[in-house]
């Protein structure tokens, strides 16, 4: 995941982080409504 962008609002106490993943976007979202299926996975990132 690569970063790519953020805003923050104070008004709005809000913080939109933009990114890139190098996956498909149904499994992005498969990973973001269960992240247990990163569970044994952190040495395949390196950066966890």
């Amino acid at each position: 995941m690569t970063v790519t962008n953020t805003t923050k609002s104070t008004e709005n106490l809000s913080l939109r982080i933009t990114a890139e993943f190098s996956a498909a976007v149904e499994r992005v979202w498969q990973i973001w409504e269960d992240p247990r299926q990163l569970v044994g996975a952190a040495h395949l990132a390196g950066n966890f």
